[in-house]
């Protein structure tokens, strides 16, 4: 198997089989394939599989770290900066939530200024009319974005946390220390509509080195692991 350089990324859904892929061309459309475990044969998908919800959560593939949609298939508008209160940095472990409903990290939080941007999806299928996200320009992630579905009304509110690589402690600490970069820790999303919500903790969270033996791939993508994502 050729290494596409073309490709920006691919990701597995692994309850489900299905890879999709996004390309370095911005105007050349993704792809998605799909295992179908009955006929032992993979077969493409349309790529609207990424609006759906993922894996039974409230997120789709274009709320994972707060936008990770096609850019040119976004209208986007520049809202201005706002104070946000929010985690940064946190310091526990998984059981940091605490609040009537269990949602609210037990946190330090702190004012810190924000870049407000609305993304508004071109594709008319898509489940959101608008986004609204609040960006952190020290890190360029976000602490916050809203979504509103088609009748312009609050439908989800996604409140994320990012740790520094200096602050990781053991065992994770060994992944890329000095970069002075962040990592993903945690991401609860609320549903206010249907009143209920995903809530994901993985402090702990790095970047370790990943090796570039496409055998080790071609092997863990064989039909024979595939099926085991069946069973």
């Amino acid at each position: 198997m050729e290494r596409d350089h073309r490709i920006l990324f691919a990701v597995r859904y692994s309850r489900h089989g299905i890879h999709h892929y996004r390309y370095t061309d911005p105007f050349r459309n993704d792809d998605a394939w799909a295992y179908v475990p009955t006929l032992r044969r993979v077969r493409r998908v349309s790529v609207e599989t990424k609006y759906d919800s993922l894996l039974g959560t409230d997120h789709t593939l274009d709320d994972f770290y707060g936008y990770a949609g096609r850019t040119l298939e976004t209208d986007w508008k520049f809202l201005g900066w706002k104070d946000v209160l929010c985690v940064c940095d946190p310091a526990k472990m998984y059981d940091h939530l605490y609040g009537p409903n269990g949602i609210i990290p037990d946190e330090d939080w702190e004012l810190r200024r924000q870049i407000v941007l609305e993304r508004i999806p071109k594709n008319p299928r898509h489940p959101y009319s608008s986004a609204i996200m609040f960006i952190d320009p020290q890190i360029w992630y976000d602490s916050f974005h809203v979504a509103f579905d088609h009748s312009e009304k609050l439908w989800k509110i996604f409140q994320w946390q990012w740790k520094w690589t200096e602050t990781i402690p053991p065992p994770w600490d060994r992944y890329n220390k000095g970069v002075n970069t962040v990592t993903w820790q945690a991401v609860n999303d609320i549903d206010v509509q249907n009143k209920r919500g995903t809530i994901i903790n993985a402090f702990g969270d790095g970047f370790p080195d990943v090796s570039s033996d496409l055998g080790m791939y071609q092997k863990r993508f064989d039909i024979n692991s595939l099926e085991e994502v069946h069973r």
